[in-house]
């Protein structure tokens, strides 16, 4: 029995699987993470490791991902806080969750400069 059940469960991961290499599952923003390999580009790596640039990132994705009305992808846009400046990128699914996004990191990081390269997906 437990043998049929681990057989059935491992036909429907290989399917799966098959799916997402034929790209079935494509992410929203596989074109924007190829952009973000740019050397100009700021991306997660660049964050500062600075106590106070940690805290202040993390004080921002807490009141994200407190937000009830935000989507996932605006709970998960990247966040880099470095030498005064909060970046925000990522796809989110409207322009009121950009608002709300740029109001939190400004809240949280009011002598901070904000730069907002959010972008609604379509």
């Amino acid at each position: 029995m437990k043998t049929t059940a681990l057989l059935i469960y491992s036909i429907i991961f290989v399917g799966f699987i098959g799916q997402a290499e034929e790209g079935g599952y494509a992410a929203d923003n596989t074109g924007i993470n190829t952009r973000d390999k740019s050397v100009v580009e700021m991306t997660a790596q660049d964050q500062s490791n600075e106590p106070n640039d940690v805290a202040l990132l993390r004080q921002i994705r807490m009141d994200l991902t407190k937000d009830k009305d935000l989507s996932t992808y605006a709970k998960n846009v990247k966040i880099i806080v470095s030498k005064n400046t909060v970046i925000l990128k990522g796809p989110v699914k409207s322009q009121t969750e950009i608002t709300k996004i740029v109001k939190f990191a400004a809240t949280a990081a009011p002598t901070h400069k904000i730069l907002n390269e959010l972008q609604v997906t379509k």
